[in-house]
């Protein structure tokens, strides 16, 4: 008997005891491998290949109509379940007013593509895995230099249970590749599929382009960036951006006023962002923040936060959605490649000869400031004119992120294998 089914036969004999009124647990059993290149201080090269076998997830136990207890929990745990619930019982919590925690019902669960059967089996039989290596290192003893990777895969499945009879299950894979240069290029590439060698070869190519361009840059030490125009790498415009989205459209945040919007302005659908319609979409195939259901088990649905312009519903939690006039919590912030954006300039790859613009493909700082202001410190950014291709060591920027959004001045560009970069005004 695996975890998850050993604390749902927990949970279930409390309930029927009557100790308990309700529980809601999520867990995830995965099997991982991993392969990196990374140098200790010593100089040694630090576990080229580690696997991983694991179970964990989370659990929400409902007391009586004020009690619950939530957290995580995971294998450590298989030999001493009654030590769990007494803990948990110990920590438990009160709800405030308008709070009530959401126990999912019988509901028709969409199907919902997270798998790759390829990728499963890549796992056990690593000859593709291997593959990519091998690119990797040919890349670097083309370009000379030293390409730090590594190289993570997982195989597993997401079990939900709760005590309104509820068992579902869904398998998913991922797959992420991460290729640095230091100081120069970080990238990251991740999919809930077995990409071909050629989109690796893709980003590989584009990477060594970049580097190429970088060593023909002259390096000065300042350089005059009013009216250009910042172009970041899809690394760099997914850390900024899960960090302004998770920060302002968190409904914890937002009622605990550590966001820069109010339970108001979503009730009030206020208008702040032009025309542009920004949605989180967990039905994507293959991509890896799609799911069949949240962890705390509502349904996966297409779920618009901000709807032409106007604010409309944010990144729910189980308790706080009666407070968004919402009969239940909504989407899951799960992974940025699941946010779509529409009403906002798309364009195709930028090329490095473009004149005027900014290339930041590796953020070196980032402090968010009060939720609209984001301080970045880019190394090594690249600063193109009709004359000169310069390079500028550090490049410190402040940059308002809500005012950007809100006066249209975003747009993005996509790369050959779809990643999404950020071209911001300043």
């Amino acid at each position: 008997m695996n975890l998850t089914e050993k604390l749902a036969q927990k949970l279930q004999n409390l309930l029927s005891k009557k100790q308990i009124v309700d529980y809601v647990l999520y867990n995830n059993e995965y099997y991982k491998v991993e392969f990196n290149n990374k140098i200790d201080k010593n100089h040694h090269l630090n576990k080229p290949i580690e696997i991983e076998e694991n179970s964990k997830g989370l659990y929400t136990i409902v007391w009586n109509d004020m009690e619950y207890s939530e957290g995580e929990v995971d294998n450590t745990y298989l030999n001493k379940i009654d030590e769990w619930i007494e803990t948990a019982y110990e920590n438990r919590l009160s709800l405030c007013d308008n709070e009530k925690i959401f126990i999912p019902s019988k509901s028709l669960y969409p199907l919902v593509i997270c798998n790759d059967r390829q990728l499963s089996n890549s796992i056990y039989e690593p000859e593709y895995l291997f593959k990519i290596i091998k690119l990797i290192e040919e890349t670097a003893k083309i370009l000379n230099i030293r390409l730090d990777y590594n190289l993570e895969v997982i195989d597993g499945t997401k079990y939900l249970y709760s005590s309104r009879g509820i068992t579902e299950e869904f398998i998913y894979t991922k797959f992420d590749l991460k290729i640095t240069i230091p100081k120069v290029v970080n990238w990251s590439y991740t999919v809930s599929y077995q990409p071909s060698l050629k989109e690796i070869s893709d980003i590989l190519s584009f990477v060594g382009n970049y580097y190429e361009f970088f060593e023909k840059s002259k390096e000065v030490k300042t350089a005059n960036l009013q009216n250009s125009s910042i172009v970041f790498s899809p690394q760099a415009t997914e850390e900024i951006l899960t960090e302004f989205f998770l920060s302002n459209f968190s409904s914890t945040n937002i009622v605990l006023d550590k966001s820069i919007y109010k339970i108001q302005d979503f009730i009030e659908k206020r208008k702040l962002f032009g025309r542009a319609s920004i949605a989180y979409d967990p039905m994507l195939k293959q991509q890896p923040g799609s799911y069949r259901f949240t962890s705390y088990g509502t349904v996966a649905e297409k779920q618009y936060i901000v709807r032409l312009g106007k604010l409309n519903v944010p990144f729910g939690d189980n308790k706080n959605y009666l407070k968004f006039s919402l009969d239940t919590p909504t989407v899951e912030f799960v992974h940025f490649n699941n946010l779509t954006f529409e009403g906002i300039k798309t364009q195709p790859l930028f090329n490095f000869n473009n004149s005027n613009f900014v290339y930041c493909f590796s953020l070196s700082g980032m402090k968010n400031k009060n939720g609209r202001t984001f301080r970045l410190v880019i190394n090594n950014a690249i600063y193109t004119n009709s004359r000169n291709k310069n390079r500028v060591p550090i490049v410190h920027l402040e940059i308002d992120l809500a005012k950007k959004f809100e006066n249209s001045e975003i747009e993005f560009y996509t790369t050959p294998t779809k990643q999404k970069g950020m071209i911001i005004k300043i």
